[in-house]
């Protein structure tokens, strides 16, 4: 009869123990439910700063870009102003040496 006691207990003892495994198992499962929501969640926000990150790698080529055709622009003026001005001289180096021949005349 000692033996019957002692088995009973060793039964209850397993029992409470395959509730707690089994309680354990339900915690782990939610928390791995949490965890993959989580990851959906940061793999979201990773996408959109990729996305934002190429947008402003496209920004940043265009402003290089736009001041390369800018820089281009002020060059070609600045070669223009320089004809200008060099036709300028001539015409007024012509213009006194008209003057200078009205007078002789």
């Amino acid at each position: 009869k000692g033996s019957g006691f002692g088995r009973r207990r060793v039964e209850k003892g397993n029992q409470g123990q395959q509730e707690s495994m089994s309680r354990l198992l339900e915690a782990i499962k939610d928390t791995n439910k949490t965890l993959q929501g989580e990851m959906v969640g940061l793999m979201d926000v990773i996408k959109k700063l990729r996305i934002a990150n190429a947008q402003k790698s496209r920004e940043a080529l265009q402003a290089c870009q736009e001041k390369e055709k800018l820089g281009s622009e002020k060059a070609r003026l600045a070669r223009a102003l320089i004809t200008s001005k060099a036709t300028i001289k001539a015409l007024q180096a012509e213009a006194v040496t008209a003057g200078s021949r009205e007078k002789i005349l």
